[in-house]
């Protein structure tokens, strides 16, 4: 996903290194829950009462958009 919309709809660049590896991730993070993109498609999100779920059909930033406001 384009880095410069995920910024533009609120999501936080926290990428990080580790060992020497460049791992890409941005999250956004809501009172309700969170979303997190690692690499270049892989999007989970996080409830409070559930925890973590994989989005496996969200690989673009329209379908991101449609999650969002799914659960807002």
């Amino acid at each position: 996903m384009n880095p410069n919309k995920l910024l533009e709809l609120g999501f936080i660049d926290t990428s990080y290194s580790e060992d020497e590896i460049e791992f890409t991730e941005y999250t956004l993070t809501t009172e309700n829950f969170k979303i997190e993109i690692s690499g270049l498609n892989n999007v989970e999100i996080k409830f409070t009462s559930l925890g973590w779920i994989d989005v496996p059909n969200c690989k673009s930033v329209e379908d991101l958009k449609e999650l969002i406001r799914l659960f807002n």
